[in-house]
Order: structure tokens, then C-alpha cells, then sequence
């Protein structure tokens, strides 16, 4: 199944994830807390501080709660999904954070995910629209919003050459899932459910 861009994978209790890479969770999570940090004006910044093109160790160092995937995968574009934080808290919120690297072992892709796993900690519902508020606070208007599968709501935007894809569901276990990456010239014309 295919959606902004991404391939959705099924994970327990039916919730599926939208990821670019292959987004998986750990059996014994950990606690970083990391300061929130973020820069929507800088192209070479994903997410909270993590820069297109960073290393793996460069990673760890900004986030000391990350750690190596014991079997990453490799996507059809040769990218990994190397490294995850399986609870971080960055601003108020425990995480999950998986970063996806090139060929060449440099950064390209962050995929986040708050609430809808027991591990992950709670969200309530009212936190899946504040996040949603927060990110078109921060980036705009979104090009394109609609409904995707499993009652998700989904938006993208494409800002300072930097694409920032949203999911959520208010309900039967709220979940908000982000993904950033650098801005492809398809992106402009991502279908979204029924907002296509």
C-alpha cells in the first residue's frame, strides 16, 4: 500500500506506520531526554538538530539514546534504517526515532512516532490535533490533507526544500507518526486518500 510517498507497514493491533524506510520498534526500550531544538529555515535540517548527510555517530552524539538496529533492512533505493531511539523525550514527549542512511552511511531520513505502542508512552487525543497545530504553526499551510487508511488523518508540507509528512488518529490508541527528508520534485502531487 502506498501513501505520501512511502510504503505502510502493518505493526500490532492493526496500526499501521507510513515510513520510507523499515520502520520497526525495540523489545527493550530506553529513556534519553534530549532538549527540543528545532530550525524549519535550515534546508539541511530534518528534525530537531538531526542534518541531511550526518553519520551515524554523529547521531548518537546528538542523541545519546540512539542505538544500532540489530537487522536493518535495506530499501529498494539501497537507503537502512540503522539507527532508532525507542523513547526519547524531546519536548515534554517520548518518542520513538528511527533515522534512515544512504549507501554511503549519511543521513536522509527521519521517521517519528508518538503514542500507539505500549512502549512508546501515552498520548491522549487532544495531543494528536496540538501536534498537528504545533507542525502548521511551524511550516504553514500543509499542499495537500485528507484521510488515509485505518482512520488516519494525513498532511504533508514541503518547506525550505524539506518535506514533513504527518499521520494521526485521535482515537483507538492516538498515535501521531512524522517523517522528514529533503523534498523530491514529485512530491507536489502525493495522492492522500481521499483528499487526492
Amino acid at each position: 500500500m502506498k501513501g505520501i510517498g512511502g510504503n505502510v507497514r502493518r505493526l500490532a493491533r492493526g496500526l499501521i506506520i507510513l515510513s520510507f524506510g523499515a520502520l520497526s520498534f525495540s523489545a527493550t526500550p530506553t529513556l534519553a531526554v534530549v532538549p527540543e531544538r528545532t530550525s524549519p529555515g535550515n534546508p539541511s535540517e530534518l528534525w530537531e538538530g538531526a542534518n541531511v548527510g550526518m553519520t551515524a555517530s554523529d547521531i548518537q552524539n546528538l542523541f545519546p539514546g540512539t542505538h544500532a538496529r540489530a537487522h536493518p533492512e535495506a530499501n529498494p533505493n539501497g537507503s537502512q534504517q540503522l539507527l532508532e531511539g525507542a523513547d526519547l523525550l524531546i519536548g515534554g514527549r517520548r518518542q520513538h526515532v528511527s533515522f534512515t542512511f544512504d549507501q554511503g552511511r549519511r543521513l536522509i531520513e527521519v521517521d517519528v512516532v508518538l503514542g500507539g505502542a505500549q512502549h512508546l508512552g501515552e498520548i491522549a487525543g487532544p495531543d494528536v490535533h496540538i501536534i498537528f497545530n504545533e507542525h502548521k504553526a511551524r511550516y504553514g499551510q500543509p499542499v495537500r490533507c485528507g484521510n488515509a487508511e485505518n482512520q488516519l488523518y494525513a498532511c504533508y508540507w514541503i518547506v525550505n526544500g524539506k518535506f514533513v509528512g504527518y499521520m494521526g488518529r485521535d482515537h483507538s490508541g492516538p498515535v501521531v507518526m512524522l517523517f522528514f527528508r529533503q523534498a523530491r520534485a514529485d512530491d507536489w502531487h502525493i495522492p492522500i486518500g481521499d483528499g487526492a
